[in-house]
């Protein structure tokens, strides 16, 4: 993972939880500000209405960009980087996960605890 790379992180939309998560480097005094933001913004109230599947959205807070989609299972893929870090980039990366953990873990994201 890039050191650009801030936080990769894999929730559900129906219940809010967070069911995997990655900090690039585990003494980020940011980290616990990265999943504030995911809680927040999977929280929102107009998160039906916005974040339609395969939709994508970016966030700025600086120092670091909020990148994230929603399949059609409401699974929500999730990658925090540094603001010089490409939009395009960054969504890549978000399919790269999608593909690789949709196949072999795409069921049990909708079931597994937080």
């Amino acid at each position: 993972m890039a050191d650009n790379i801030r936080f990769l992180a894999v929730a559900r939309a129906t219940d809010k939880a967070i069911v995997c998560s990655r900090v690039q480097n585990p003494n980020d005094a940011s980290k616990e500000q990265y999943f504030d933001m995911l809680s927040k913004v999977l929280r929102a109230s107009t998160w039906s209405e916005q974040v339609l599947p395969d939709s994508r959205h970016t966030l700025e807070c600086d120092p670091n960009k909020f990148h994230f989609t929603a399949d059609n299972e409401d699974r929500v893929f999730i990658v925090i980087a540094d603001m010089k870090y490409p939009v395009r980039v960054a969504f890549d990366l978000i399919e790269d996960r999608k593909n690789e953990l949709g196949p072999t873990f795409g069921d049990k994201i909708l079931t597994a605890q937080e």
